[in-house]
C-alpha cells in the first residue's frame, strides 16, 4: 500500500496535502505530532473527511517525532485518539508488549503498528531486531533505519524478502532511496511518500512512485535494473528506461544506485539474490567494476571498460555499448567513414568511442589534458594525440568533420568551461554530457553548426541496453 505522509503543520495545509495526494495514495498517515496546534476534535473532523484508510502517529521526540508530551500525557492522548477508530495506529515498539495487548483488547478494530527507528545506523541483524520487538497485540512491524551506504539499502531489501512476519522496512537517507521503490517487489507492507515533490531526504514523491516507477504494478515477478555510479542523482536514465518498460508491457523497474568501488563485490553478489537482471554502469565505475564480473565481452576487454551488465543465469556479464551508441547516433546524420573525427577526453567513455570510430574507418585523433592517458591511448590505438591547451590551434591547422566531447565538462553547469572556440562550417559537434543544453551546444548552435546532444546519445545507447536485456 502507498501511504501519503501528512505533516501539517496546520489543519488547512493538511487538507491541501490530502487533496494533492488523493490521486495517488491508498491511505494517509496523519503525523499528529508534527501539527503545531491540535485538539482531538479537530483530528476527528479531519479523520471523518477521509474516505480512505488512515494511520495515526503521535511520534515521541526520542523516536524522531515532535511530540513533547510527557509519557503519561502522550499515553492518555493515544487512548483518546484510538476512540476515533483510525484504521492503523503507529506506536513505538519500546512501549512494550503489555501496552500493545492492552490497547488491542480495548480497540480490536484498530490495527497496531509496532515501530522502531534508528536515525544513525542500520542495525547489523535486522531479523534479530524484529524478533525482539513486541508481537502479541501487534498487527504489523515497522523498522526504519539510516542507510549509510547502498549496501544498507540492499540489506533492508533482503530483510523484507525473508521476514518471518509482514513488515514495513525503510532504509532512510538518499543512499537507501532506491530500496523504498524496490521494497514492493519483496512484499513490503507499506511504502511512504509525500504529496509534494520536495520531501525529506531520501523520500520520493507519490506522483513519481506511481507515474515513473509504476509502484502499484511491482510484484515478486518484477525484474530489476539499475544505474550504478558514483553520483547518479543528476541522471535522468530512470525516466527513459521506466517509460520503455511501460511502453513495451514489461514487468520491470529501473532505479539509480550510488556505489563506491569498495562496495562493488558485495553489491553484485547481493544483487544476484534480489531479482536484479541488468545494470547500466557510469563514472567512475566503468573500469573499476571489471575485476568483479564473471565474464566480460571481448570488445569490452579491448576497450577496458563496461557500461552494461546482464545476468546470465548466475553470472554477471559485462559489455560496452557506449561507442556503438555514439556512432549509431552520428551515423543517422552522416557516415563517419573517412571523416576526420576528434575525441575530446581520455576516460572509459572516450576509449569506447575511439574503438568504435576506428572500426568504422574514421580518421581519429585524441585531445586530452592528461599527458599519461594521452600517450597511452595514442600508443594503443595508433592515433595522433594532442594537448587540450592546443585545441583551437590543432583544430584550425588540421581541420575536422566531427568533434566529440567525451569529458565530464558540462555535467555541472556552474563549473563548465568552454574548451572549444573553433567551429568549422559543415562540421558536427557531438556532446557526450546528458544535459539539456551545455555551453558547448549553445555556442555551437549560435555559430550555426549542426549538433548532437548528450540526450540523443543517451537514448541511442539506452536503446542498445534494452536490446541486450530483452
Amino acid at each position: 500500500m502507498l501511504a501519503a505522509i501528512i505533516k501539517g503543520p496546520t489543519f488547512s495545509s493538511a487538507y491541501a496535502e490530502i487533496k494533492q495526494a488523493h490521486l495517488f495514495a491508498d491511505l494517509f498517515e496523519l503525523r499528529i505530532d508534527t501539527f503545531s496546534q491540535w485538539t482531538v476534535a479537530e483530528v476527528a473532523n479531519l479523520r471523518s473527511s477521509l474516505v480512505r484508510p488512515v494511520i495515526f502517529t503521535l511520534r515521541k521526540k526520542e523516536a524522531g517525532g515532535e511530540s513533547l508530551f510527557k509519557r503519561n500525557e502522550r499515553i492518555a492522548l493515544i487512548q483518546k485518539l484510538l476512540e476515533l477508530k483510525p484504521d492503523y495506529f503507529d506506536i513505538e515498539a519500546d512501549e512494550g508488549e503489555e501496552f500493545f495487548c492492552t490497547l488491542k483488547k480495548q480497540h480490536p478494530e484498530v490495527k497496531l503498528i509496532a515501530s522502531y527507528h534508528d536515525f544513525q545506523t542500520m542495525p547489523q541483524d535486522l531479523s534479530s531486531l524484529l524478533s525482539s520487538m513486541p508481537h502479541k497485540g501487534v498487527d504489523l512491524h515497522k523498522i526504519a533505519a539510516h542507510a549509510s551506504s547502498s549496501l544498507d539499502g540492499m540489506r533492508m531489501l533482503n530483510f523484507i524478502k525473508n521476514a518471518s512476519t509482514p513488515v514495513i522496512g525503510i532504509a532512510m537517507s538518499e543512499r537507501g532511496q532506491f530500496s523504498r521503490i524496490l521494497s514492493c517487489v519483496f512484499g513490503n507492507a507499506m511504502v511512504y511518500g509525500y504529496a509534494k515533490k520536495e520531501g525529506e531526504e531520501g523520500q520520493i514523491s507519490l506522483q513519481d512512485l506511481v507515474e515513473i516507477y509504476r509502484i502499484r504494478n511491482l510484484d515478486q515477478n518484477t525484474k530489476i535494473y539499475a544505474l550504478l555510479g558514483g553520483n547518479v542523482e543528476r541522471s535522468r536514465s530512470h525516466l527513459f528506461h521506466n517509460a520503455y518498460f511501460h511502453d513495451h508491457g514489461k514487468n520491470a523497474v529501473y532505479v539509480k544506485i550510488s556505489l563506491g568501488e569498495h562496495e562493488l563485490a558485495t553489491f553484485l553478489q547481493m544483487a544476484k539474490k534480489l531479482s536484479f537482471r541488468g545494470m547500466s554502469v557510469t563514472m567512475p565505475l566503468k573500469e573499476k567494476i571489471l575485476p568483479h564480473l564473471d565474464r566480460v565481452d571481448v570488445n569490452a576487454k579491448k576497450i577496458g571498460a563496461v557500461n552494461t551488465l546482464y545476468l546470465d543465469e548466475s553470472h554477471w556479464v559485462g559489455l560496452n555499448v557506449d561507442g556503438k551508441g555514439v556512432l549509431d547516433a552520428i551515423e543517422k546524420k552522416v557516415s563517419v567513414k573517412n571523416k576526420r573525427l576528434f575525441v575530446l577526453g581520455s576516460g572509459g567513455f572516450a576509449r569506447a568511442i575511439l574503438f568504435e570510430a576506428i572500426k568504422r574507418k574514421a580518421y581519429v585523433a585524441l585531445i586530452s589534458r592528461n599527458e599519461k592517458k594521452r600517450e597511452e591511448f595514442a600508443s594503443y590505438f595508433h592515433i595522433p594525440s594532442y594537448d587540450l591547451k592546443e585545441i583551437d590551434y590543432i583544430l584550425q591547422q588540421k581541420g575536422y568533420d566531427i568533434l566529440i566531447n567525451a569529458t565530464p565538462n558540462g555535467m555541472k553547469p556552474e563549473e563548465e568551461e568552454l574548451f572549444v572556440h573553433t567551429f568549422s562550417p559543415g562540421s558536427l559537434i557531438v556532446e557526450g554530457v546528458n544535459n539539456a543544453e551545455t555551453l558547448l551546444l549553445k555556442t555551437a548552435k549560435e555559430r550555426g553548426v549542426e549538433c548532437i546532444s548528450g540526450q540523443e546519445l543517451f537514448r541511442s545507447q539506452a536503446y542498445l541496453q534494452q536490446q541486450i536485456w530483452d
